[in-house]
């Protein structure tokens, strides 16, 4: 069976588990955190979970250029809260206001990150924002999205571009199922980021109760990871100073399949109506709020029903025709995978709560080109010449 030789190409989707009749396949953590399929001997040799499998049965299409926009939410609250301009929840508030429903990455009680389903925009604030922990998406929302749409209601599915191809071929050809995905930098692992909240909760002695990867109260370009605890402390760093952004920015706590991702390149994102991202190059002249460093994202329009989603959402946020060229070349995330570091491995197995940190500046310093950038970004802002500046390089 081709789904136990994939070793670690596997994305860790679960959708060959979802997909089998004879429940045979568990996902089950390895000593990172990640998720691989076991298949127990009740097999049936049926092959469905080949058939599936995202990275088996993936193919590059040729494509034309996708329809690209720059774009941001109207709401500035609903802005504040997103990781780039705000577009994902006006796509999912378009599908819930026709009686659809939305699945997306939320973070639970625990600290986990599943795939939950909503039905309600009051609670789509759960979907919102990056979270920089793999996703777990159980069987059972597979089952939930396929009933949904038995029931005739639209879908809306967001997910890495893996965790869209998944539920694309185990969903099939049907015309209410649409999804999002995003320009991805990788997976990271659950294990360390476990280790990382014991530590926030050993250092606070409280719980940590909810946790933000891409806080902006510093602004977009200067993101910070924040985690509230049970005792009504707020722990806030900017993304150069806190260990977990630092580790995972150098890449060295991602999936090892994310060194090598399938989903990457002109033609790879196969399972996205629309594709999302931050915008950080060159963009349209007309935009009024391009440089308040609020968040701004790209829009990338993959199919014919990505149009669609995209036609009903637009209304909620100010956008401008873009050149797709040019954006997705200002996103090296866009056509290839991120450096594997040599440290990984090691990185990983020294890792704990006890020294977490010790870990982060011995394997994940900073390069001086980065940190001389940030500086001058930080002290532009002060001197309230930032926007200027922007305007500058933007031309």
């Amino acid at each position: 069976m081709q789904i136990e030789t994939l070793g670690k190409k596997c994305t860790g989707c679960g959708a060959c588990a979802a997909s089998c009749p004879a429940k045979c396949i568990v996902m089950k953590p390895d000593g990172e955190g990640f998720l691989y399929p076991e298949v127990g001997d009740d097999c049936l040799g049926c092959e469905r979970c080949t058939k599936v499998c995202p990275v088996i049965s993936h193919k590059k299409e040729e494509i034309k250029a996708p329809k690209t926009f720059a774009a941001y939410n109207k709401n500035d609250r609903e802005r504040f809260c997103s990781s780039s301009g705000g577009i994902f929840i006006l796509l999912a508030k378009s599908i819930i206001d026709d009686g659809g429903t939305a699945y997306g990455a939320a973070l639970l009680e625990d600290m986990s990150v599943h795939h939950i389903r909503v039905s309600d925009t009051g609670e789509l604030c759960r979907l919102q924002g990056s979270k920089y922990v793999q996703s777990i998406v159980d069987s059972h929302i597979y089952e939930s999205v396929k009933k949904d749409l038995e029931a005739g209601r639209k879908v809306l599915f967001s997910g890495t571009p893996c965790q869209c191809a998944a539920m694309s071929r185990s969903v099939g050809e049907n015309e209410g199922f649409f999804t999002a995905s995003f320009i991805c930098h990788g997976v990271p692992s659950p294990a360390v980021w476990r280790e990382y909240v014991k530590m926030r909760e050993e250092k606070e002695n409280s719980r940590v109760i909810n946790a933000s990867f891409r806080d902006k109260r510093l602004g977009w370009e200067h993101f910070s990871m924040k985690t509230e605890f049970e005792n009504g402390s707020v722990y806030t760093k900017p993304l150069e100073k806190d260990p977990y952004l630092r580790a995972f920015l150098r890449n060295l706590c991602l999936r090892e399949s994310c060194y090598d991702c399938t989903f990457k390149g002109d033609g790879a994102y196969g399972g996205a109506d629309i594709l999302l991202s931050d915008l950080w190059g060159a963009v349209p002249g007309i935009l009024p709020g391009k440089f308040d460093d609020k968040g701004l994202s790209a829009v990338y329009i993959m199919s014919e029903r990505g149009d669609l989603l995209w036609e009903s959402a637009k209304g909620g946020c100010i956008s401008a025709l873009a050149d797709f060229s040019k954006v997705s070349d200002s996103n090296e995330a866009f056509r290839r995978s991120v450096i594997r570091p040599d440290a990984r491995d090691v990185f990983i197995r020294e890792i704990s709560a006890n020294t977490f940190e010790e870990c982060v500046n011995k394997y994940a310093k900073t390069p001086l080109r980065t940190r001389l950038r940030r500086k001058a970004i930080d002290l532009s802002k002060k001197l309230k010449i930032y926007g200027f500046l922007k305007k500058l390089a933007d031309r």
